[in-house]
């Protein structure tokens, strides 16, 4: 009896911890005032949700998957209901004249969605390095500038990183302990991810790492989830198949000028941009540091839930570095693989060396004060009319 208290204490301790940790997340990531100016992006977000109440389905826009449009017109729909405005009245004023309302919605959604992938990040790293482990990473990712800059935003990359996010936490459970239930759930993540933005197919890179250690590179778990992913995906986005000409031309477009072009960069080489600004302002110098430190540090002592986030990232370091583009929001999948590696450099330090405490503190100090200058600059008036 005295075991089961302890343990209904352990587990509250851990609940409460990750309502904080949602809290202060959320805290960052949503300013006020909302920004006056909107991101030429989410546009898309008031156009295509609002044309599914017309009974057509079909977004006639594939340049992303269409789960987090359908979603927003879910959203859209909800609060039409509680606004005291005819259906014509509502629908036109917003496609026609202003759509900063909905624009709003999506942004608390994402929000949202944005302090819920640090939760998750939490419980892998607490699945892989302890209560303390995991309590680090959920306040590493908390803190990151490059996830506070566009968590508020109605874009779909935000989303695609909490799905993904839930994708890697059934991996490295797959990883720990073998169980099928948990390679189903991986792939129903999966599809979800890239239901939302094609690259999320880059999530089942450690789902089949880790299906393929633990129940062999011919087991049908490994198939099993490859397939149910795209079952999700097809379900949450069927018009890619149903409308395939143009979906097809779309990413072919989209193929063309995000991995082939060089219109959205002016560095020879992607991935020296990444590290010389997206992840040196997105995670701190100090962090580049520590995710290197975190990455080799005992590196033969890695299990193989470890080597399940260094295959994501590596997948995901390929794909950034032979793409064209170089927005800093593409590295958004990467921010809870390093504040893991992170933890693990911590983890792994800590078992023979005091510094484990003090270097905590120095590799949120940078991302921290970044973070809060970007949120006192976001919840400001928007300089640039002045």
């Amino acid at each position: 009896m005295k075991a089961l208290h302890t343990a209904l204490g352990r587990r509250s301790v851990c609940w409460a911890a990750l309502a904080v940790l949602f809290a202060a997340g959320l805290y960052l990531r949503f300013p006020w005032p909302t920004p006056a100016w909107f991101h030429v992006d989410e546009r898309a977000f008031v156009l295509h949700p609002l044309g599914f109440w017309s009974g057509d389905f079909n977004p006639h826009f594939f340049n992303y998957p269409t789960l987090h449009f359908y979603l927003a017109s879910a959203l859209y729909y909800l609060y039409y209901l509680f606004v005291d405005e005819s259906f014509s009245s509502f629908v036109a004023y917003r496609y026609f004249v202003d759509g900063g309302d909905l624009i709003g919605l999506v942004r608390g959604l994402n929000s949202i969605l944005s302090a819920l992938t640090g939760v998750v990040c939490a419980l892998i790293g607490r699945r892989l390095y302890g209560l303390w482990g995991g309590l680090w990473a959920g306040v590493f990712f908390a803190a990151l500038p490059l996830s506070v800059r566009f968590a508020h935003l109605a874009i779909v990359d935000v989303p695609h990183a909490l799905w993904g996010a839930l994708a890697l936490y059934f991996s490295v459970l797959v990883a720990e302990e073998g169980r099928l239930q948990h390679a189903l759930l991986g792939g129903v993540f999966v599809g979800l991810s890239l239901a939302t933005k094609y690259p999320g197919a880059l999530y089942f890179v450690p789902l089949g790492l880790a299906c393929g250690l633990r129940f062999g590179w011919l087991g049908w778990p490994l198939w099993g989830s490859g397939v149910l992913s795209l079952v999700v995906f097809s379900l949450c986005s069927p018009y890619v198949w149903l409308d395939w000409s143009a979906a097809w031309a779309a990413i072919a477009l989209m193929g063309s000028e995000h991995v082939l072009g060089s219109g959205h960069g002016e560095e020879s080489n992607a991935w020296w941009h990444h590290v010389r600004y997206n992840l040196r302002y997105g995670i701190g110098l100090f962090g580049l540091v520590g995710l290197l430190g975190g990455a080799v540090v005992r590196w033969r002592s890695y299990r193989w839930a470890e080597w399940v986030l260094v295959a994501s990232l590596l997948s995901w370091i390929l794909l950034l570095t032979v793409s064209s583009s170089v927005f800093m929001r593409y590295a958004l999948p990467l921010m809870p693989l390093v504040v893991l590696l992170w933890v693990r450099g911590l983890w792994s330090l800590a078992q023979r060396s005091s510094w484990f405490w003090a270097l905590g503190p120095i590799l949120l100090a940078e991302p921290l004060y970044g973070t809060l200058q970007t949120r006192a600059l976001l919840a400001g008036s928007d300089t640039r009319v002045m």
